[in-house]
């Protein structure tokens, strides 16, 4: 996330506040921060309840057909 950050904003070539800004990328650019938040966000909401909770682990059939 530093890094996008760094590429939109600091800098000639920046996307956002360069010489020549590329809006387009810029809206890229926040549109994926924002979905790295929702990630982050829904995981942080969906811990309490994953926490504890481990699948079921998958065995070798007893009579496998051949």
């Amino acid at each position: 996330a530093s890094a996008l950050l760094l590429q939109m904003f600091h800098g000639d070539a920046a996307w956002i506040t360069g010489k020549t800004p590329n809006h387009l990328l810029g809206a890229f650019g926040f549109a994926t921060l924002a979905l790295e938040a929702w990630i982050a966000w829904e995981a942080f909401k969906a811990w309490p309840r994953a926490r504890g909770v481990l699948e079921c682990a998958v065995t070798a059939p007893e009579n496998p057909s051949s």
